[in-house]
């Protein structure tokens, strides 16, 4: 606990109350960074759902992230629920999503990247692991 101007104790804050009770170390790592990762990859180019992403923030984690691409363009949707209205048509809500239009424009930027960084590992991994020439069948000629 810190100490008041005349040397009396003061009460921890809340903030440094939550420091010390989950050890986060506010000076070594921001809590509240955003870590993004990429659960599942979909390479059929057939289809528009090309990944469907979590982020932990803090001590926090939303899944259910989904990278679509719709002519040649990416983009990024909120995880959702669905449910009928009173007239029977499918309704979806956001359970998670960023209030302002700087928070969405950082949020779907990271996941945009890291859907990329998955996206080209996944294209070496798929070069790396394809035979060569040398390794292919021999042809048999009749």
């Amino acid at each position: 606990m810190a100490t008041g101007k005349k040397g009396g104790a003061k009460m921890a804050s809340d903030a440094e109350r939550l420091d010390q009770e989950s050890g986060v170390d506010r000076k070594q790592e921001n809590p509240y960074a955003i870590k993004v990762r990429m659960d599942r990859l979909f390479t059929d180019d057939s289809q528009k759902l090309k990944a469907i992403a979590s982020i932990t923030l803090g001590e926090f984690a939303v899944h259910g992230f989904k990278v679509w691409e719709k002519d040649n363009k990416t983009f990024i949707t909120m995880p959702q629920s669905a449910h009928k209205d009173a007239e029977g048509k499918t309704v979806y809500d956001d359970l998670f999503h960023p209030i302002t239009a700087g928070s969405r424009a950082a949020l779907v930027g990271l996941i945009s990247q890291e859907y990329d960084n998955a996206l080209k590992q996944h294209q070496s991994a798929a070069v790396e692991s394809a035979p060569t020439p040398s390794e292919e069948a021999p042809v048999q000629k009749m």
